[in-house]
């Protein structure tokens, strides 16, 4: 078999030995290939494998020589597959078996499929189209018999299915129920159960917690307290379980929705109100809607409606805000639950989670591109503000989208520049703070065009474009270059792309010309990451792609030629997590750029 299992102590080594260097992280050579560093940074390991999957305690997950091994701090192998998947299946062939995190074998690749669990204590294995119950090192505990496995080890127990009914083995592979159910999910610590359109609960060793009669049990969230009572529907009622299968709280509600921490909003003769664990109202029904503002108990309001008119309360019943809007609705992102749309008279508004008046309902239109930076408009024309503090006039034909500390804006067909004080990080720029958040019009809507990146703005106007700064403190503008290029695009860290006379070249951040105008076609600077299978790494080098004479090379901050002018082609690809690189062509091949500072061929 094609497998290689070095046994050693070195595995015991890597739990004992907790001063000895270990493996933490890995690094890439010019030519990409992996080494290992301890926490210090030290290479422990030299460059020579071709990729790392995976590190944990000590142990690294690699690839090389179109295998993947598992080493430790030391470089020993402790085990080598043709492949290791992220579950820890490993496979030589088409054949599958199981290690460990730490590559202790668990079972040899000798069957068709493997089905891990959490801790792999229990777990499936399969020969053609049926599977067996395995435990401990390789234990089969049931014959091959079943066509479906799922939730190896829940409860101690799992769930298997033949035909298309399911049951329950134990750990020891006893059939702890019958072949009864069409369906069994995990919940919580018990499982639910589905048979002839009726959800029932199962506990240890297969018992039957409850009737199995309810058309739905509600999930619940995950860090909910265990005894949380849970939401079942039995016909057209509504009522409560706790995780044994006991009703704490009767069916007798028109409709309810889940708890959120401890309140629940349920309906009662058309009406609704707020109950708590114990089944007793803390709001007597009489709002036509009640809804949780959110999931999460920390950060929830109860939106209600009382004849048309909407509000918001708090879980003791408290108005937070008067019932007097035609609607609102909670404005959703993940990482800011805190505003809501308000509808009045036609427009609209915003108010906080606690109720108060953010934006009264004068707008036709509000679009929230950030918590900070809220566009605005009324009739046809646009405005925004920032924090809520400051708002700009509503005067402008177009306002920029998702907006950083320099707004663009438009009057007609013309461009111009508004600032918005403190609002780059404050570790980045110094400023007064008596100033947070003030707008202030930097630059008239006289322009034909503007782009920029961060504070740096390229204008064009009577068909010439100049070069300015604009401090994100306090938005003074400082002139870099006049009106002469025919076209210019700002890039990273200052630079800008620049042409005249169908010549093109690159200005710095101080409006220069690096090397003047010369080439025939020019990319923007890129800041430059590695290139590897597994992810994209920042490093700091600066470069731009040039062309002369058909062919293409890279030139530096100083516009000093990298690499000759020898490509096809070159082309800037997208990480979503890290950014953006340069990729360069010649032939069928692709260069991608090494931390020497050389292009290489991608492997």
């Amino acid at each position: 078999m094609n497998t290689k299992i070095i046994k050693t102590n070195s595995m015991n080594e890597m739990e004992t030995a907790k001063n000895a260097a270990m493996i933490w992280d890995y690094t890439y050579d010019q030519d990409f290939k992996v080494g290992f560093t301890n926490e210090k940074g030290d290479l422990i390991i030299p460059h020579k494998y071709n990729e790392c999957l995976y590190i944990n305690k000590g142990i690294a997950l690699v690839t090389v020589n179109g295998k993947c091994r598992m080493i430790n701090s030391k470089d020993e192998t402790i085990c080598e597959y043709d492949t290791i998947h992220p579950d820890f299946t490993t496979q030589v062939g088409d054949k599958f078996g199981l290690i460990s995190c730490r590559g202790e074998l668990i079972c040899e690749p000798k069957y068709d499929k493997v089905n891990p669990s959490f801790d792999n204590d229990m777990f499936a294995v399969g020969l053609g189209d049926k599977w067996a119950i395995a435990v401990e090192q390789e234990r089969l505990v049931t014959p091959f018999k079943y066509d479906n496995v799922k939730y190896l080890g829940f409860n101690n127990m799992a769930g298997v299915c033949i035909g298309n009914k399911w049951g329950f083995v134990d750990h020891e592979g006893r059939e702890v129920t019958d072949f009864i159910y069409d369906n069994i999910t995990s919940f919580h610590s018990v499982w639910k159960v589905y048979i002839n359109d009726r959800w029932g609960l199962v506990g240890e060793a297969g018992k039957e917690l409850c009737q199995i009669k309810y058309d739905n049990i509600a999930d619940t969230d995950y860090n909910a307290d265990k005894d949380t009572p849970i939401l079942v529907k039995y016909y057209d009622r509504y009522g409560f379980i706790n995780i044994r299968g006991e009703e704490v709280i009767p069916l007798r509600y028109d409709y309810a929705y889940a708890f959120v921490g401890d309140r629940a909003v349920v309906r009662v003769g058309g009406l609704w109100g707020i109950i708590n664990q114990n089944g007793e109202f803390v709001v007597e029904p009489q709002y036509d809607v009640a809804h949780f503002s959110a999931s999460n108990e920390w950060e929830s309001n109860i939106i209600v409606a009382k004849d048309d008119k909407w509000g918001l309360i708090d879980w003791q019943g408290n108005i937070l805000c008067e019932l007097m809007y035609d609607n609102i609705q909670q404005y959703f992102d993940y990482y800011y639950k805190k505003y809501f749309f308000i509808k009045l008279g036609g427009k609209e508004g915003l108010i906080s989670n606690s109720g108060n008046t953010l934006l009264p309902p004068i707008y036709d239109e509000i679009i929230i591109d950030n918590p900070e930076y809220i566009r605005l408009r009324i009739g046809d024309k646009w405005g925004f503000t920032h924090n809520f503090t400051y708002t700009s006039e509503i005067k402008y034909d177009d306002v920029e989208a998702d907006a950083c500390g320099l707004v663009t804006v438009r009057i007609g067909d013309k461009w111009g520049l508004n600032h918005i004080s403190r609002y780059a990080p404050n570790w980045e720029y110094s400023c007064n703070l008596e100033d947070d958040g003030k707008i202030k019009e930097v630059l008239e809507c006289k322009y034909e065009d503007i782009n920029k990146k961060f504070n740096y703005v390229a204008l064009l106007l009577d068909n010439k474009w100049s070069y300015i700064n604009v401090s994100l403190n306090d938005g003074s503008v400082r002139v870099l270059c006049d009106h002469k290029y025919d076209y210019m695009l700002c890039t990273s860290k200052g630079f800008a792309i620049v042409m005249r006379d169908n010549k093109w070249g690159h200005i710095n951040s101080e409006g220069k010309e690096i090397y003047g105008l010369k080439y025939d076609d020019a990319y923007g600077f890129v800041q430059q990451m590695e290139y590897n299978p597994s992810g994209s790494q920042f490093y700091n080098l600066n470069i731009a792609g040039v062309c002369l004479n058909g062919k293409w090379g890279f030139i530096n901050e100083q516009g000093e030629l990298i690499c000759d002018l020898k490509f096809d082609s070159v082309a800037i690809w997208h990480s979503d997590m890290d950014g953006y690189s340069y990729e360069a062509y010649l032939g069928k091949k692709i260069y991608t750029l090494s931390r020497a500072g050389e292009f290489v061929e991608r492997r």
